[in-house]
């Protein structure tokens, strides 16, 4: 299995070191590959040889010419969250939209901290979900 990661922030980072983890042959690319849309057709090919899905930061639009070409090469592409999230056995409360997810989570959070379960945040709140990931247990949330 072999793994392209799209993005060298936070979110591109844990994803990297998460799939190295788990015995994934994994690159990671940067601005310098990501913006650079006078790549040739043989480079997309050095790229793309072998791989069985990229993982996407966020911020990446759908317009990306790499995210173009792994569409038209017929490869998988998922986000860090699904990525992380795969293999959870434990419940998930995902929380999307427009404004105030922040305040949502933090909300949920400090709500279920009563809770005798152990609570992971992520996300958003700055946190991916990939850095915790094997923490988790099925009882937590």
């Amino acid at each position: 299995m072999k793994a392209l990661v799209i993005g060298k922030g936070v979110s591109g980072q844990s994803a990297y070191k998460y799939l190295i983890e788990q015995n994934i042959e994994t690159t990671i690319i940067g601005e310098e590959i990501i913006n650079n849309e006078n790549l040739v057709e043989s480079e997309y090919d050095r790229l793309f040889n072998g791989l069985s899905f990229a993982v996407t930061s966020p911020g990446i639009g759908m317009d990306n010419h790499i995210i173009k070409n792994l569409k038209k090469k017929k490869i998988k592409i998922i986000g860090e969250l699904e990525l992380g999230t795969e293999k959870l056995d434990s419940d998930i409360i995902a929380v999307t939209g427009t404004n105030g997810k922040t305040t949502t989570v933090s909300l949920i959070n400090f709500l279920l901290e009563k809770s005798n379960r152990s609570i992971f945040v992520g996300g958003n709140i700055g946190t991916p979900v990939t850095s915790f990931v094997s923490k988790v247990s099925s009882n937590d949330i």
